[in-house]
């Protein structure tokens, strides 16, 4: 079967308490990961097979304070 090389850019919208908007961005990087989430089943159906995932661009592109929004309600203490 061929190999094939994606690249996959992904965003995420990550709600954090954090000490600061530095911190805030770092630990959103650092703690937010990825992973071959399919099964043997996925594998079987779809013939296909991840061989290797390797995280190659991982940056907070904004980070912004959020207070007393309503839109976040559920979120703030």
């Amino acid at each position: 079967m061929p190999l094939y090389r994606t690249v996959v850019v992904r965003s995420f919208e990550v709600i954090i308490d954090a000490k600061d908007e530095t911190e805030a961005s770092r630990l959103s990087e650092f703690f937010v990961g990825y992973a071959d989430h399919s099964n043997a089943s996925d594998r079987d159906k779809f013939e296909f097979k991840i061989k290797n995932i390797e995280l190659v661009e991982n940056d907070a592109l904004e980070t912004t304070l959020i207070e007393n929004s309503d839109d976040y309600a559920e979120f703030l203490e």
